[in-house]
């Protein structure tokens, strides 16, 4: 579920948020075991999306700290809380593509193919381009049987500049 970030990284990079990448163990004195690994990862991903849910609570307007409770949400695969974040950073910034963007995968996660198709229409709109991207995101998985989805990308694959 990696998902693009901000305003400032291009649409085509899809870069993590920092501090979010999976932690790997690296080699050294002593190996920790795969499932023990995975689970302190889930677990520090809790503990992050706790702590930043804390912040947007008391700052609704952060728009840094939705950005990453978002991207923490969905790789806990908690979808209704990821779709309410998503929403207030979608009204908080709603000219920014990847915010748009990352709307319309919350609301296909969430089965809101109508709502998804919209945000996505909207995305494009506001320049977000990447057919290829977004063809290949599972997070879009239950829009691919859409017409409307299949149209969407074949106009961005035409569309694209030589």
């Amino acid at each position: 579920m990696d998902r693009p970030q901000n305003r400032n990284s291009s649409p085509q990079s899809h870069e993590r948020e920092p501090g979010l990448q999976d932690s790997r163990p690296e080699a050294g004195p002593f190996q920790i075991p795969a499932e023990l690994g995975k689970r302190l990862a889930v677990t520090g991903r809790e503990f992050l999306a706790d702590l930043l849910g804390t912040e947007v609570q008391r700052r609704p307007e952060n728009q840094r700290a939705l950005t990453m409770l978002s991207q923490c949400l969905a790789q806990l695969d908690r979808r209704l809380e990821g779709l309410e974040v998503d929403q207030n950073l979608a009204a908080l910034e709603p000219q920014n593509p990847i915010v748009q963007y990352n709307l319309a995968c919350s609301q296909a996660l969430n089965q809101n193919g109508p709502a998804a198709i919209a945000s996505l229409q909207n995305a494009i709109s506001l320049g977000f381009a990447d057919a290829s991207f977004i063809a290949n995101d599972p997070d879009l998985e239950s829009l691919h049987p859409l017409n409307t989805f299949q149209n969407l990308v074949t106009q961005l694959e035409r569309d694209k500049p030589e």
